[in-house]
């Protein structure tokens, strides 16, 4: 899986992220590999000028926990979900998607 996402990165894709799911993936994938490979990952992967690592406050996490509350979503997918929404990505999780629109 992250083989794929730095091959998409490398490919030209525009990728954003928030800070607190970029935490989330360097704990899976440093549980999962050597801590040499996770860190070789996340510097070809931050020194990307196509991926974006957007900000989180407060207050958007306080969005997100209305958002998951409406969609029976996790607090995580509905913050990836706002985040994406504010950046004008069009991907979404499914029932988020459905909540808001």
């Amino acid at each position: 899986m992250f083989k794929q996402i730095l091959l998409r990165v490398e490919g030209g894709e525009e990728v954003a992220t928030t800070v607190v799911h970029l935490s989330e993936v360097a704990n899976i994938l440093e549980a999962k590999v050597k801590l040499a490979t996770a860190l070789s990952f996340f510097e070809n992967l931050l020194l990307a000028e196509n991926f974006k690592v957007l900000p989180v406050s407060h207050g958007d996490h306080l969005k997100a926990l209305i958002i998951a509350r409406k969609g029976n979503d996790g607090i995580n997918d509905a913050l990836i979900y706002l985040k994406m929404k504010e950046a004008g990505v069009k991907k979404s999780t499914p029932s988020t998607a459905t909540s808001e629109t």
